[in-house]
This record gives C-alpha cells, sequence and structure tokens, in this order.
C-alpha cells in the first residue's frame, strides 16, 4: 500500500477556513494516487501554471490572493498536497506560508515560510475581483460531494468561482 495514497488538503475547506480567517481545522480528502480525475485536475493546472504567473506578476491591479499547492513526502510513501498563501517570488520560486496542518507529512507545518517552484505545483488558484480562477484539484474534489454538500459549499464560499472552462 506504500505510495498509494495521496492526503489531500481539499482546497474547498481551505478556501472556506481562509474566507472565515482561521486557517486551521482543514479537512483532508484522501485520494488514490492513481485516481484518473485527480490526475487530470493536476495536468490541467501544470499545462495552466502561466495563467498564474502572468496574473501575479501583475497582482498590484489585477489580483487580490495567490496561492499554489505542493506535495510534501509523507513517511508512507506517498504525498501530502497542501496549500501555500504566496507573498512574493524570488530567484527559487514563488516565496509564501503554508496554510494547513499537516496530517502526515513532517516536511511542513502551518504558518511555515516555503519556496515553491512553479515546477513542483499540483494547482494554483488565485482571487480577482472576488472571483476565483484555477482550483482544478478543488473543482475536482466538488465534483465528487453530493449536491446538498457542494450547494452549501458554493454558499458559505467568501467569492465565486469562475466557470470551469474559463
Amino acid at each position: 500500500m506504500r505510495g498509494s495514497l495521496i492526503a489531500w488538503l481539499a482546497g474547498i475547506f481551505c478556501i472556506l477556513q481562509l474566507g472565515c480567517g482561521n486557517s486551521h481545522a482543514v479537512s483532508v480528502d484522501t485520494v488514490s494516487a492513481d485516481d484518473p480525475e485527480m490526475n487530470r485536475a493536476i495536468a490541467q493546472a501544470r499545462l495552466t501554471m502561466s495563467r498564474f504567473d502572468e496574473a501575479f506578476d501583475q497582482k498590484h491591479t489585477t489580483a487580490d490572493l495567490f496561492f499554489l499547492k505542493k506535495p510534501y513526502a509523507t513517511p508512507s510513501g506517498g504525498a501530502e498536497h497542501m496549500w501555500i498563501t504566496i507573498k512574493d517570488r524570488s530567484s527559487e520560486g514563488y516565496v509564501g506560508t503554508v496554510n494547513n496542518d499537516a496530517e502526515t507529512t513532517k516536511l511542513a507545518r502551518l504558518g511555515q515560510e516555503v519556496t515553491v517552484k512553479p515546477s513542483e505545483a499540483s494547482d494554483w488558484y488565485f482571487v480577482k475581483n472576488g472571483v476565483m480562477h484555477g482550483g482544478y484539484t478543488t473543482r475536482c474534489s466538488m465534483k465528487k460531494m453530493k449536491p446538498t454538500e457542494r450547494a452549501e459549499l458554493l454558499l458559505r464560499l467568501p467569492y465565486k468561482m469562475a466557470p470551469d472552462n474559463e
């Protein structure tokens, strides 16, 4: 079973916690490492990373908040993907702070400053004019929710989500 599970910090819950000013108590989705829908979401996020780069380069005029999801190795050989609030960019990559308490990884902790190379990111999103752009793994997780749970969550989000195909 080593390496067969990936602990995913569900972005939807991270988003809710951030909107409420509380980055603690984030829910975790455990997803198989070979989950085809989640792997497609990660591939789409990586394919469109240039959109995040462009928005960040114009952050003073285009967007309010920036997040990258980075995988950290776990003792079992899997990966725990954690959301990072991005504040700056250096020659090494994007610089920000871990938004979640780790469930299994020992390599990151809540509030820790980290650097994320664009090639390491498993997802991204930014908020522009009250609308979330990106968040492919979040959208994937939401599609797996019961319709009533998804509707309740959308009502509680601190911002709207851009259409999937945007």
